[in-house]
């Protein structure tokens, strides 16, 4: 589909293209893309034993258009546990490299569903996509 949400909260980096006074923004010759976050995770569940070493909940990030600069760093990126669609708390991330970022869990209370989420300039884009994590 064509047309910017003129809300897209990710602003590109330099040499991208223009951003117009509605935020519309122009690529290359001119056609308005859409702007999505392409979330993968690495696994959908994730079976752990709490106080063991190894429970990694990963997410590969995509920007697409492809040519769309944005950054994403240990910074804008979080991976959080969700109940009941409400945001209950965020880790640090690890990791960065070719766009994979992960947290690292041990405890039995942490059992549950996470999702990722990119913080942009004006609002933050969250993952539809989910990881649950088991712990016996």
């Amino acid at each position: 589909s064509s047309g910017i949400n003129a809300e897209w909260p990710l602003r590109p980096g330099e040499g991208f293209g223009t951003i117009d006074e509605d935020n519309k923004i122009t690529i290359g010759k001119g056609e308005k893309e859409e702007m999505s976050v392409i979330f993968k995770p690495t696994k959908t569940t994730v079976n752990c034993k709490a106080g063991k070493k190894g429970c990694k909940v990963e997410f590969t990030l995509k920007i697409q258009p492809d040519d769309y600069k944005f950054g994403f760093t240990k910074k804008n990126v979080s991976i959080c546990k969700f109940e009941n669609g409400q945001k209950k708390g965020c880790k640090a991330v690890r990791g960065g490299k070719k766009d994979k970022f992960n947290i690292v869990l041990k405890k039995s209370s942490e059992a549950g569903e996470y999702r990722c989420i990119v913080r942009g300039d004006n609002g933050d884009v969250v993952s539809e996509e989910t990881v649950t994590v088991n712990m016996s």
